[in-house]
């Protein structure tokens, strides 16, 4: 029997209202055709009796036609899958009109001829639409050191491709989960925040889990984000006894209504779904059940010998335009983002360039670093909150302060901004990182939005230093909490120290809100920026 051995590693499509599956499967020999199946609903499957595609071609002799991905451009539907010959994989296509009968177009690219792998070729997950007049395509490769990480090429007529990178796009991290393989999923996704590509990972003892990568929507090689840990891995019994054990690996993918399915094979054995919320229009952690949109231009920055990245909202028009950096708080992930989605959209109105970089350890920076909370809640658990406050300091005052720097020197280079009216801005640890960059950049201003207010009364460390900041401050600080707030101290004493050192501020303790407040108002900022003792706005 052709699937004697099991039915795995599905591709879908949704194709004359319903959803069609190509799924491996393989005989007791190790052979592997293609099977087809289809669904109403997406979960109730119907198969064939036979395979519609079977190994043919020197190519896939002996060894088979293995893991499909499917995309439609037109009225033609283009399968990328594995020709293996029990020598050689690689990568090939098919082309059909009706998913039942299919042409051979051959391999796209050869094994052993790449420009960085050296090795099989596999996995072909084409971009849903071109970009720059080209297609582009993920796709896995073997490197030197015999593992196994994700490439790019592009192509102006799908059969013929081009590599787009000297080195892997997406490449292995040792210690992760995706130490030992780096493998694209089902072909990606276009959304408001680039383009969302599920891949699988496998660490080095070969267990896999899938993550999540975004590319840059206009430039398929940037990558704006990596998931630091798996988003799917096996933990149903069948996915973690099989063929090969401990192994979800997602192929297929489809949206119905306000959902996705995801289709993956189990353990080499079994097809699986599973359900997420919609990723259209929203961020990286939306497989992760939070959601955002990127309505801002996502850069790249170096700090030191790291890339970070930042969220630009521009003005219209071609500038220059005064500008403020703006340094988030302390929120894991990608929560800094709700402050540059509230704010950004309304100081380009107003005639600003917001830049919201994301610091090591967070946000679109996550893959950069440790997450700073980490890291204080290891040394808080170490040696008590006395230790906890000390790394606190020691990493905003070195590492973050760095990465504030780097993206103010980035931002001067820019030809849209007015490089000596750039403010600061900032809130919670932002507001301490603000403090700070106005002791050590030339800002024209600065907006302190509770800075330190949750860790003050436990943090002498941090009381000398922002107050140290203050007294060498190169611009006026406009201080801003809510009455309520955890502790107004911070604001008070940094401003009679300001006051002692001759040097120029402003203070507003504002009405309380419903919540101690950890993020500056819009009207707050604004009147701090636009006032003629901050920037001197013409």
């Amino acid at each position: 029997m052709w699937e004697s051995a099991g039915a795995f590693n599905p591709a879908v499509v949704l194709h004359n209202g319903k959803v069609v599956m190509l799924y491996r499967a393989q005989d007791a020999a190790g052979t592997s055709r293609l099977g087809y199946a289809e669904s109403k609903d997406g979960i109730h499957f119907t198969r064939r009796p036979e395979p519609v595609l079977a190994p043919e071609a020197d190519y896939e002799k002996d060894g088979g036609v293995e893991d499909p991905r499917l995309q439609k451009f037109g009225d033609t539907y283009y399968l990328t899958y594995t020709g293996y010959n029990k020598k050689d994989a690689q990568l090939c296509l098919a082309t059909s009109r009706d998913l039942t009968h299919w042409e051979r177009k051959g391999v796209l690219l050869p094994a052993y001829k790449g420009k960085w792998n050296q090795g099989w070729t596999k996995s072909g997950a084409i971009v849903p639409e071109k970009i720059d007049s080209k297609y582009w395509m993920y796709w896995l490769g073997t490197a030197a050191d015999k593992t196994d990480q994700m490439g790019l090429s592009y192509s102006t007529d799908l059969i013929h491709w081009t590599e787009a990178t000297e080195t892997p796009v997406l490449p292995k991290r040792p210690g992760k989960f995706d130490s030992r393989v780096v493998e694209p999923g089902p072909p990606p996704l276009l959304t408001a925040s680039g383009i969302v590509l599920i891949y699988n990972g496998a660490d080095d003892n070969l267990v896999y889990r899938s993550g999540l990568a975004v590319f840059d929507s206009h430039d398929p090689r940037k990558v704006l984000y990596r998931s630091d840990t798996p988003i799917f891995a096996p933990e149903k019994e069948w996915e973690k006894v099989g063929q090969v054990p401990n192994v979800v690996f997602v192929e297929g993918m489809i949206r119905q209504n306000s959902r996705l399915l995801f289709y993956y094979g189990g353990a080499d054995k079994y097809v699986g779904v599973a359900e997420a919320q919609d990723l259209q229009d929203s961020g990286p952690s939306a497989a992760q059940s939070q959601s955002h949109s990127l309505d801002g231009e996502v850069v790249t920055f170096p700090s030191g010998g790291l890339t970070l990245h930042g969220v630009l909202y521009r003005p219209d028009g071609v500038g220059p335009f005064p500008a403020v950096v703006y340094n988030h708080g302390s929120a894991p992930g990608m929560l800094g983002k709700q402050a540059f989605d509230a704010l950004g959209p309304v100081f380009a109105k107003n005639g600003w360039v917001f830049f919201g970089p994301y610091r090591r350890g967070q946000g679109l920076s996550a893959s950069a670093g440790k997450f700073i909370g980490d890291e204080i809640a290891a040394a808080t658990k170490a040696g008590g909150l006395t230790a906890g406050a000390s790394t606190m300091v020691r990493l905003l005052e070195t590492d973050h302060l760095n990465d504030q720097l780097a993206a103010l020197t980035w931002l001067r280079t820019q030809k849209f901004v007015k490089p000596d009216q750039i403010a600061v801005a900032g809130n919670s640890f932002g507001g301490i990182e603000t403090v700070l960059g106005a002791e050590h950049a030339s800002y024209c201003g600065a907006v302190d939005s509770a800075g330190g207010a949750q860790s003050w009364a436990q943090a002498p460390e941090l009381q000398s230093l922002m107050t140290r900041s203050v007294r060498r401050s190169q611009a006026p600080i406009f201080f801003f909490q809510a009455e309520n707030d955890y502790d107004l101290s911070p604001s008070r004493v940094l401003t009679n120290a300001m006051r002692d050192a001759g040097k120029e501020f402003a203070l507003k303790i504002t009405l309380s809100l419903g919540r101690p407040c950890k993020m500056a108002t819009l009207s707050a900022i604004l009147e701090a920026l636009s006032g003629q003792t901050m920037c001197f706005v013409s």
